[in-house]
């Protein structure tokens, strides 16, 4: 902006007359407050001679508007929204009053015409203004709208692209730039490409920044790949005491690493002043088209020194026969051209320090050779160019139809073709704007339902150090909106600082922006605000294998949550097994418990004559020995892991093994009970310890009747496995013995026949407990009969009030000490004959012992002649006297 004390900083108006005028709203100068408009505005003086130079090319122009001559009406309205309004108020109420002045058909009424020269005359043109081109920016452009939208004016801006001015209420606005829905688009596909997931806003509070933001908030929302995590608002005006504050708020956000700028030039020059007072510095800054499209020598070192800078903009296009005309224009050229862009002049000075005039103070006369240099074109260049010429020729190709418009294939109503005498109406117009299209700079021009440009392309930049340490803005990708929007990056093309060092320091490394790291495994995020998070461990029982996950998993019942919360592991199984030590202990016991079997079995083979294997009845002892091996494998199937079919062996494997131990102990009782023809006992019984088939068929039918309960049980209601689980902590796995009442009734039928023959068989022992010496085997038959009762008293209430692990102990415990106690008290004593004393394993020692206990003992017998009888036939046969581990040795022995 250069301070102007000449004639040009007066002149608001650029006006040439012609068939049809079209107006013009652009900016040659900025207005401060202390010195009003007087600040130049290069690039606006470059938009002019733009607008000039397109109009002279469509006159030249014989395709479009033969024989028709635009004219021009340029303003001057120093970005200021009052001038702006005081110029589109001019150009309204002279289209107004040439309009009521005419009747239906666009004649004069009476002396209107009259009038109407008048006020032609009083405002330096013929004609009104067929359409606006401009004015840029969306602040000055909504207020133009708005009252162009009252008056039935076009405008078409090159550069206005707030999404407001896409509503219904503008709908006489048109703008070849696309508007911002499809800046934030193309910006949101830019923060996903590099994986940024939280970001911080800057914008102006007009509508340009508000409605920007809003844009890419409503991308935010929709995608939920990214959020904004800060939003700051600066004034259009009177904004320097708000700019500390954002900076500090930014500052303190360490972690939002990439900073949108929805301002305009002023405001980032002086927000980066604050930045660099503040040394916010290494973060990535993402900036909108009003910023994009300006030159790195335009926004400034301060500005640029930030960090990294990418931006946005409508795609860069090239007008070679504007650039050609400016590169060749010459100061003759200019000073001949001072009355059609008397503006201009002001670039020969403030750029060459010349003049084209010799009445200007202080400046020299150009020489006639001197062109615009490379450097001082780079400056002036601006983006937006190509898009206000295509705006142009947007308006001369809507005249170009009206022109050419033949009955009936007009626009108006019933095919009628829009007047040209005595000027063409500006509503009327707009009309065919709406259906332009054609090839332009720019790309197909044309306009939908909002007035928007059909077609939405942009460009990437990136603002960054050149090998010569001058900042350049380099092209690093483009997106387009066509059907599903392109969009193309080369990363490697940006240099990314990484801001701990000095500010020249470059690396590969993408820089991450995230409100926090995602959460590890073993948590589960929870947002607390916009798109960020807490981190809270999974809850016992549940897990999460994954980073950034929202959710944990529960685990199942018979799983618990590893320490780190990543993944679901079995709950120990705490039912007995190999490994435990209670497990080791029933093992090596039940082992002990078979090879004490298994020898006891070897000494009564290799002893399977003598007289103490004789009088232990073979038969019998052999089939005890078979089921003590049995009722040894009972604490096996327990310390195995349950199965159903463990299960449906187990339960009434018990129950058998005992009745089988009991009913040949029985019979063994009623052998002993039959040798001295004890009245007392069952005649059926007496007949069946008779003969050794006898005793055989006794044991099978005492114990079929537990067999048939054992198959019925196992047919209509099986035990079955049931796993309980302690939460969190353990599983266990038992054997149930029933579901249902018929299961129960089977087992209580089972276990009461069992009670039953053990009353029956301890009843005889006790009775037969004063039998000589020689006989005194009931006497152990009795122990044994009582522990095993005793076992069934301790298991039973356990089974059923308790479970899992304690049940398993008690089984394998009552079942060893069952084995161990048929094995102490019915085949220890005859061990220990066999293999310590071995000279009463005589028949000899036998009768000896016999005739020694009838001379102490006859009142034993006296009640009963006829057992003298027996005890001398038995005599014969050589019974012995038992030896016992559980009664006292006599002295005699």
């Amino acid at each position: 902006m250069y301070p102007l004390t000449n004639l040009q900083e007066t002149i608001d108006r650029i006006f040439k007359n012609g068939d049809v005028i079209i107006g013009s709203l652009l900016a040659a100068h900025q207005e401060n407050s202390e010195e009003g408009c007087r600040n130049v505005h290069l690039v606006g003086i470059i938009r002019v001679e733009a607008a000039i130079f397109t109009i002279e090319q469509i006159n030249k122009n014989v395709n479009i508007l033969p024989n028709v001559q635009l004219g021009y009406d340029i303003r001057d309205h120093c970005m200021d929204r009052a001038k702006a309004m005081e110029h589109t108020y001019d150009f309204s109420t002279h289209i107004h009053f040439l309009e009521i002045v005419e009747d239906s058909n666009g004649h004069p009424v009476g002396n209107s015409s009259a009038c109407a020269q008048c006020s032609i005359s009083k405002r330096n043109t013929t004609l009104p203004i067929a359409a606006i081109v401009g004015p840029y920016g969306s602040r000055n452009s909504l207020q133009v709208a708005g009252l162009l939208q009252v008056v039935n004016i076009s405008a078409i801006s090159p550069s206005a692209t707030s999404a407001e001015l896409s509503w219904s209420f503008y709908k006489k606005f048109l703008r070849t730039v696309p508007p911002d829905g499809f800046q934030a688009r193309a910006m949101a596909d830019l923060i996903e490409h590099f994986s940024w997931k939280y970001v911080a806003v800057i914008a102006v509070e007009h509508s340009y920044g508000l409605y920007g933001f809003r844009a890419l908030e409503q991308e935010s929302f929709r995608r939920q790949t990214f959020c904004i995590g800060l939003v700051e608002y600066i004034t259009p005006t009177q904004y320097d005491s708000q700019l500390k504050p954002v900076i500090a708020k930014l500052k303190r956000a360490e972690n939002i690493k990439v900073i949108i700028l929805w301002i305009g030039a002023t405001h980032a020059k002086d927000l980066a002043k604050e930045a660099l007072s503040q040394n916010l510095i290494g973060k990535v800054w993402i900036m909108s088209d009003s910023l994009a499209t300006k030159t790195p020598e335009y926004l400034g070192n301060d500005l640029m020194s930030l960090g990294i800078y990418l931006g946005i903009q409508p795609k860069q296009f090239q007008d070679r026969n504007f650039e050609e005309y400016l590169k060749h224009l010459t100061t003759k050229t200019s000073y001949e051209r001072r009355n059609i862009n008397p503006w201009f002049d002001i670039i020969w000075r403030k750029e060459f320090n010349c003049s084209t005039n010799n009445n200007i103070q202080g400046y020299t006369r150009c020489q006639d050779n001197l062109t615009i240099t490379d450097e001082v074109f780079s400056k002036m260049s601006d983006d937006f160019i190509p898009y206000q010429i295509d705006a142009i020729y947007a308006v001369a190709h809507a005249l170009d139809m009206i022109y050419k418009c033949k009955t009936p294939l007009g626009l108006l109503p019933n095919g009628a073709c829009p007047q040209t005498k005595p000027f063409v109406r500006s509503s009327d117009v707009f009309l065919y704007l709406r259906n332009v299209s054609f090839q332009g700079i720019t790309g197909r021009i044309g306009f939908d339902e909002n007035g928007d440009p059909l077609q939405a392309v942009y460009d990437f930049v990136s603002f960054q150090r050149n090998i010569d340490g001058n900042y350049v803005k380099m092209k690093i990708g483009f997106w387009e909106a066509k059907g599903n929007p392109m969009l193309e990056i080369n990363g490697s093309l940006i240099k990314w600082s990484n801001g701990n060092s000095t500010l020249n320091s470059q690396t590969s490394e993408i820089p991450k922006s995230i409100c926090l790291e995602p959460c590890p495994p073993g948590t589960r995020q929870t947002t607390t605000v916009s798109c960020c998070w807490q981190c809270i461990e999974c809850p016992d029982g549940a897990v999460n294998a994954h980073k950034g996950s929202p959710n944990c998993t529960k685990c199942s019942g018979t799983q618990k949550s590893n320490e780190n919360r990543t993944t679901c592991v079995d709950l120990p199984i705490e039912n007995l097994h190999w490994n435990s030590m209670t497990g080791i202990i029933f093992a090596i016991f039940t082992i002990l418990g078979f090879v004490f079997t298994f020898l006891t079995t070897v000494l009564f083979m290799r002893h399977y004559h003598t007289p103490v294997v004789k009088a232990a009845n073979r038969d019998l002892s052999f089939i005890l020995l078979s089921d003590i091996a049995a009722g040894f494998v009972l604490p096996l199937l327990t310390i195995s892991q349950p199965s159903p079919a463990i299960c449906a062996v187990i339960e009434p494997w018990r129950y058998i093994t005992s009745s089988l131990s009991v009913s040949v102990l029985l019979v063994k009782t009623m052998k002993l009970l039959r040798a001295f023809q004890i009245t007392y006992v069952a005649r059926w019984l007496k007949k069946s310890s008779a003969s050794s088939l006898g005793q055989f068929v006794s044991v099978i039918s005492l114990n079929s009747i537990q067999v048939i309960f054992a198959i019925i049980w196992g047919a209509v209601d099986p035990p079955f496995t049931k796993t309980e689980i302690e939460k969190g902590q353990f599983v266990i796995i038992t054997c149930i013995p029933y579901r249902t009442s018929l299961g129960q009734f089977m087992e209580i039928a089972m276990l009461t026949y069992l009670l039953f023959i053990c009353l029956v068989c301890a009843f005889y022992a006790f009775k037969a407990r004063t039998l000589p010496e020689n006989f005194n085997e009931a006497r152990c038959i009795g122990f044994a009969m009582y522990i095993l009762l005793l076992s069934w008293i301790a298991f039973f209430p356990v089974q059923t009030s308790l479970g899992g692990w304690y049940v398993a102990v008690v089984s394998c415990s009552t079942a060893l000490v069952n084995s161990y106690a048929l094995l102490a008290c019915i085949f220890a004593p005859k061990l220990f004959i066999i293999l310590r004393h071995p000279e009463q394993n005589t028949p000899e020692f036998l009768r000896h012992e016999l005739r020694t206990a009838n001379s102490i003992k006859p009142s034993t017998f006296s009640h009963h002649s006829s057992r003298e009888k027996a005890l001398k036939k038995e005599t014969v046969k050589s019974p012995f006297r038992q030896k016992r581990h559980c009664s006292t040795r006599r002295s005699s022995l």
